[in-house]
């Protein structure tokens, strides 16, 4: 009966890591599109219209819109931090 339990206990902590393993995978890539894809999809379509034909607009407040929307050097977001390394590579622990 102890050996049953044992290896179901096993059994269970492997399951129970390959879907945590997934679920840390699927919220990293939340994440990222949400810091990240999204936000540079945004910077591209203020871009188009905001300097249509070389004119450099101004953003609503006379903002650098540029510097403020960009997500790689300005933004920092992230929703679930503690899924990623705090050394800058952007890797999961």
């Amino acid at each position: 009966m102890q050996t049953k339990r044992k290896a179901l206990r096993s059994k269970i902590s492997v399951e129970y890591a390959k879907l945590f393993g997934a679920l840390k995978t699927k919220l990293k890539e939340f994440d990222h599109i949400c810091t990240m894809a999204w936000p540079l999809e945004y910077l591209e379509t203020a871009q188009h219209y905001l300097d249509l034909k070389g004119e450099n607009k101004a953003a609503t407040g006379g903002s650098e819109w540029k510097k403020y929307l960009h997500p790689l050097n300005f933004q920092q977001r992230k929703f679930f931090p503690t899924l990623w390394n705090n050394d800058g590579n952007n890797q999961l622990k």
